[in-house]
């Protein structure tokens, strides 16, 4: 409703044939709506999203993928590590709660079982062994 609004107030604003009043009147908006408009669409003819005034992020999405491949390669590497990596591979300044911070935004945990169950051969009867070996009991005697 309200981006439909602003392309109403986008294409009276390109004719140039009306005031801006009478814009926000025909078009239902607030003259606020039809400046910020206005605003917008001096640097283009296109209504777009600007970008926000907010701090940027460090970790673009290029990094992200270079850090889920590396974790993929040595899932036990250290938080501090990675950070001296991309500190001198890409001259990156990033903190490693930063990259804590990211790594777990992307579903990944950096605990990593040292070794597997400990299976004895009385209960290797007992276990299914196969390609996903999860040492779960799965029959009886």
């Amino acid at each position: 409703m309200q981006q439909a609004k602003r392309q109403d107030v986008s294409e009276l604003l390109i004719l140039k044939t009306t005031t801006i009043k009478s814009i926000a009147k025909r078009c239902g908006a607030s003259l606020k709506t039809v400046y910020n408009v206005k605003a917008t669409m001096s640097d283009s003819i296109y209504l777009k999203h600007r970008k926000g005034a907010g701090r940027p992020m460090k970790m673009s999405k290029n990094n992200k993928i270079s850090l889920a491949a590396k974790l993929r390669k040595n899932p036990r590497v250290s938080v501090r590590r990675i950070a001296s990596e991309f500190q001198v591979t890409q001259g990156l300044d990033i903190s490693r709660e930063s990259i804590r911070r990211t790594i777990k935004s992307m579903g990944l945990s950096k605990k990593v079982p040292i070794r597997g169950p400990g299976i004895t051969p009385r209960m290797r009867k007992y276990v299914s062994i196969g390609p996903r070996n999860t040492g779960i009991f799965t029959g009886t005697r």
